[in-house]
């Protein structure tokens, strides 16, 4: 995301009181904000000085929230909106409207300023991506023309398609969110007034809501894994803070199903020289793995252990699900290995051929208690070079 202090938010806000708390949270961050009393002052002030979002009221006078985002749509249709209304069930509806016009999101008031704070961050963060999209598309459009079927051009269309995925994936969030949410409400406050098959198609609907936040989950990651990994570019980079996002990453996907994800703060590390992308194709596929096998109200704990010549990455975790020789087949590369989940044996073999590359080892052991461990290490920078010796000399 571009600099906070190059960023300009409009609050179009009828409320002073309540523009002013949104006013003072975004300047506290760093922002340039914007305010209009009602959707007419916002557009004039759109149309005075480009913004990069919007946060307006729904209720308002001369022109409402709705109104001012169809006109935002209209005229700005890559400026993003977020949506302020009431908890009652008609702003709910309201609500509903404006993300099938168009919204970013949507919030119920009195404004909740974290969440408030997050969806600003996130909506700015999509923004910037289609932009960066766009810039893309045109310097693709420019380069295909040179590269004449080059590896080039492979990769700079895999890199499109994977913006444009993790695009498409992020913006499956806000109706999704709109769906459970209105789902839990209909069980929390209409419960006694439900039949049995009207709940069971509600609680049916809350859960088939938590495996498409799965299954959007995966379509990020793919958006990685789908790469040539292959291709090794190394640089100098700290293993923690790759492991740390990709654990932070899939924690939602790990609450969906019961489990906790625990990294460990590391101790004096001393740095590689890997290629960040691809180590975190490893570490996310790995955690992610660990998540889908692990018993619901476990814990997959990530600890980073520096060794004499290099550092080795534990994540522990506890499954009866796959069989531990199973996955020892898997990382051994063995061609057949029966009743194992296919996705699953293409996810570790992926990491197998990558850590490999980087000159590192990976495995799987079993802990003391029982628990399944993957066990990942990478060299050390800067390594001593070892003597080699010629077979028979």
């Amino acid at each position: 995301m571009a600099d906070s202090r190059n960023t300009k938010i409009l609050i179009a806000e009828d409320d002073p009181k309540s523009a002013q708390v949104i006013r003072d949270l975004l300047e506290f961050e760093g922002f340039r904000v914007l305010t209009a009393a009602n959707g007419r002052e916002a557009l004039d002030r759109i149309a005075a000085e480009p913004v990069d979002l919007v946060i307006t009221d729904f209720e308002m006078p001369l022109m409402n929230g709705f109104e001012l985002l169809q006109m935002v749509n209209r005229g700005y249709p890559d400026l993003p909106v977020i949506m302020l209304t009431g908890r009652h069930r008609e702003d709910m509806e309201k609500a509903i409207s404006t993300l099938k016009e168009g919204a970013y999101d949507y919030l119920l008031k009195p404004v909740d300023l974290t969440k408030l704070l997050k969806s600003v961050m996130t909506a700015l963060r999509i923004s910037q991506a289609r932009k960066e999209t766009r810039t893309l598309n045109d310097v693709l459009s420019d380069t295909l023309t040179k590269l004449h079927g080059k590896s080039e051009k492979l990769e700079e269309l895999s890199r499109i398609h994977n913006d444009l995925l993790e695009i498409v994936s992020l913006d499956l969030k806000a109706p999704l969110t709109i769906l459970t949410g209105a789902s839990k409400m209909l069980l929390k406050e209409k419960n006694e007034a439900l039949s049995g098959d009207q709940r069971r198609l509600i609680e049916s609907i809350c859960t088939q809501s938590e495996i498409v936040q799965e299954i959007i989950g995966d379509l990020l990651d793919l958006a990685v894994v789908e790469t040539d990994h292959t291709a090794i570019q190394k640089v100098e980079t700290e293993l923690h803070p790759i492991v740390d996002k990709c654990a932070r990453n899939l924690r939602p996907v790990a609450r969906s199903r019961g489990v906790a994800i625990q990294v460990q703060p590391p101790g004096r590390l001393r740095t590689v020289y890997v290629d960040s992308a691809r180590m975190k194709q490893v570490f996310f596929n790995l955690i992610h793995q660990a998540v889908q096998m692990s018993e619901r109200d476990q814990t997959v704990r990530i600890g980073i252990l520096p060794l004499a010549n290099e550092q080795k990455v534990e994540i522990l975790f506890h499954s009866r699900r796959v069989p531990l020789k199973q996955i020892e087949q898997i990382f051994a590369a063995q061609e057949e290995i029966r009743d194992v989940d296919r996705n699953m044996r293409y996810r570790l073999s992926l990491c197998r051929e990558i850590v490999e590359h980087h000159g590192g080892k990976i495995w799987v052991e079993q802990g003391i208690e029982g628990e399944t461990l993957f066990c990942t290490q990478v060299p050390n920078l800067f390594l001593p070079e070892q003597p080699t010796t010629t077979p028979g000399v």
